[in-house]
């Protein structure tokens, strides 16, 4: 073997070594969340990665809420390192699970603070400490049919009221030789509607003193927000109906509205494009005309695993997802994700018309 071979190989061989201990020092961090919001972060995992060649950010869809509850109540077991939680169910996983999540302070996570709506970091902490990072927010809204509500002679503002929603749903019936409903409901099965209605009337199931856990539905708010919800069934406008029946039914003209968060915009958008221009939004109904017209429902957060081989590099991850308004902007524009992140309000986009709607 001559010199120049010895040479070729030699630098052959210091390069190959390079790349090896490239590849065992690179890092990767994985990320749990579900359905459309997945797809928002496998997105943004992609654009991080184009810009972080050192970590590898990797977006799994998953059942998250039965495999995190299992991963918890094992010890950590088989988690991510990064996962996405509905605010509504952050505090009963930091209260069950209180070791199973980063606590952020470490990081400076009270800096992001003045970055978000307040109300979304209430259920994000537990006394002093904070386990998550805000992401979208789930305004209620109602998603309605144009099409199907003008052969049926319905407007806007016959749903400004539950009771109009009622009657509106009986001429969309009568339209439609009773093939059409107004909407599906988990009420069956779920809280969502009931959790609405009784936001607006300023009602909780739960005690008003701190660590007061009793179920008390005998409020006349909640008692009200229990009738409306059997009104809405009795008079068979709305049927029981999970995720994917209610995308289906709305796909197929079985139902012409959903009453749900602002995030749902997306999962329309993206399921029905054939259906671009027939799509109005409006607010939600009000139990009195002139009445509140608001409530939120969903809305997630970001958090960390303890179990986490790196938790400060997911830390990374979850301020590059969750306080950019460029990625923000971005998630809404693909998949609908509403942000809480104040800085985009300013945007043009936020203002702008939307051709699908």
């Amino acid at each position: 073997m001559n010199t120049s071979t010895k040479r070729i190989i030699g630098a052959l061989l210091v390069c190959n070594g390079m790349l090896l201990s490239t590849a065992a020092n690179a890092e990767e961090i994985t990320i749990w969340s579900w359905d459309t919001a997945a797809e928002a972060l496998k997105s943004v995992s992609e654009q991080y990665n184009a810009t972080n060649p050192a970590l590898t950010a990797n977006t799994v869809t998953s059942q998250v809420y039965d495999q995190l509850t299992a991963g918890c109540a094992a010890g950590g077991v088989n988690l991510p390192d990064v996962v996405s939680i509905e605010n509504g169910e952050a505090e009963r996983y930091i209260q069950q699970f209180p070791d199973c999540f980063v606590e952020l302070s470490q990081f400076g996570v009270d800096e992001l603070k003045p970055l978000f709506s307040d109300y979304k970091w209430v259920e994000l902490q537990s006394g002093d400490n904070t386990y998550g990072v805000p992401w979208d927010a789930g305004q209620v809204v109602t998603f309605y049919r144009a099409d199907l509500f003008d052969k049926a002679g319905i407007t806007a503002d016959d749903i400004a009221t539950w009771d109009g929603y009622i009657e509106a749903g009986k001429k969309l019936a009568a339209a439609t030789n009773g093939e059409t409903r107004m909407a599906l409901s988990n009420y069956t099965s779920g809280l969502n509607w009931f959790s609405v209605m009784a936001q607006q009337l300023g009602c909780s199931v739960f005690g008003e003193k701190d660590g007061e856990t009793t179920i008390r539905v005998n409020q006349a708010g909640c008692v009200r927000a229990l009738d409306q919800v059997k009104k809405l069934a009795d008079a068979g406008v709305i049927a029981p109906g999970g995720w994917s029946e209610k995308l289906t039914a709305l796909k197929t003209g079985k139902t012409a509205s959903a009453v749900y968060g602002a995030w749902y915009e997306g999962s329309v958008r993206n399921n029905m494009p054939e259906l671009s221009g027939q799509w109005r939004v409006t607010k939600m109904p009000a139990f009195e005309e002139g009445g509140k017209r608001a409530a939120n429902l969903g809305g997630s957060a970001l958090f960390i695993t303890a179990s986490s081989k790196n938790p400060a590099a997911a830390y990374d991850f979850v301020k590059f997802a969750l306080t950019k308004p460029e990625i923000q902007i971005g998630m809404l524009k693909s998949h609908g994700l509403v942000p809480s992140l104040l800085s985009t309000q300013s945007d043009e986009y936020m203002s702008s018309p939307q051709e699908y709607w």
